[in-house]
């Protein structure tokens, strides 16, 4: 529970905006390094009639929960004291 005035607002979105932007970009990653990996598991896939989707589901899938292993992981540190930079300054 945060007032909206700039010197709460400002800290908050920058941490929020900084832990997407780890996200994404292990996701990229992750994906890329996978269909460069499984690329002939997909096209045999799709030669033998299935959809892109489904045949990129479980890259699709283990991409996800690469991105969020960060997220998660900072998450399993509730009721300890974590205080990033710009918290710290918050308070």
């Amino acid at each position: 529970v945060i007032k909206p005035i700039p010197m709460q607002v400002i800290p908050i979105t920058g941490m929020i905006a900084g832990n997407e932007m780890v996200a994404v970009g292990l996701c990229y990653k992750s994906l890329n390094e996978s269909f460069r990996d499984l690329r002939q598991t997909i096209l045999e896939k799709l030669a033998l009639g299935s959809d892109i989707k489904t045949a990129s589901m479980p890259i699709l899938r283990r991409s996800i929960k690469t991105a969020m292993q960060p997220t998660i992981d900072s998450a399993k540190t509730v009721g300890l004291v974590n205080l990033p930079g710009m918290m710290s300054g918050l308070i």
